[in-house]
């Protein structure tokens, strides 16, 4: 095969399944741009950069947009090994068949001669990987969108928290029987008897500061010739005023 300008088909892998379960569900659909972007829910820009150029690289569908007879039998389960091995011996060079001879598990030797013909991006390198690989697996049973059952859901561990123990320290109990229980009367207030008031009073009475003392001291003198009336209406009147009697 010449391929002038080395450049390879490169292709997502759930478009190229997806499109071949469209074609079996629909035999005689149409494969325009317009038709595989309403099919899988894509731009039409999209299928111009990505879906179609390949299909019409690797000679699925011609220039109408109808499958061809190569286009048929990819779209067919049984025929769909066979077919994937065409399309590599059509479409690469037998550099890379022979050079490489198991490419599954040595992607990054395909991944280096990809890189040294086109001298592409990284990207697009990958993706014409991708591509390659896709075909040297053959497999049609290969379902990118196949749901796993969903795992049954486990009931939540409830985890317990530890209670936390605090050490008190609490006297020892005393079995008491009931019959030995005796009730303490409630309590009266008794008034302090008068004797005990007296007491108070007398205590607080000597504490206190007794009024000063005055000593007066009188003398007289008496003739001897007054008589006895006069000198007892003397003292009497002394007494009267010094006295207060």
């Amino acid at each position: 095969m010449k391929d002038k300008k080395m450049n390879f088909p490169r292709l997502v892998f759930s478009n190229w399944f997806d499109l071949r379960r469209k074609i079996q569900e629909n035999p005689g659909m149409s494969v325009t741009p317009k038709s595989i972007s309403d099919a899988l829910n894509l731009t039409v820009g999209s299928v111009y950069a990505n879906i179609f150029p390949a299909l019409r690289h690797f000679e699925l569908v011609d220039n109408s947009g109808n499958l061809t007879e190569l286009g048929k039998d990819w779209a067919d389960d049984d025929k769909y090994k066979d077919i994937c091995l065409q399309l590599i011996e059509n479409t690469y060079p037998v550099e890379l068949i022979n050079d490489i001879h198991d490419p599954i598990n040595n992607r990054s030797l395909v991944t280096e001669w990809f890189l040294r013909k086109t001298n592409s991006k990284m990207n697009i390198i990958q993706q014409m990987t991708s591509t390659y690989l896709l075909l040297c697996k053959a497999d049609a049973s290969y379902e990118p969108h196949e749901k796993k059952p969903l795992p049954k859901p486990v009931p939540p561990v409830l985890k317990l928290r530890k209670k936390r123990t605090i050490a008190v320290e609490t006297k020892p109990e005393v079995a008491v029987k009931e019959a030995e229980i005796v009730h303490a009367p409630s309590p009266v207030a008794v008034e302090p008897a008068p004797v005990e008031k007296q007491a108070v009073y007398e205590a607080k009475s000597t504490t206190q500061p007794r009024n000063p003392q005055i000593n007066i001291n009188v003398q007289i003198k008496i003739s001897s010739d007054i008589s006895l009336e006069q000198i007892d209406m003397l003292f009497s009147g002394m007494g009267k005023y010094l006295v207060g009697r």
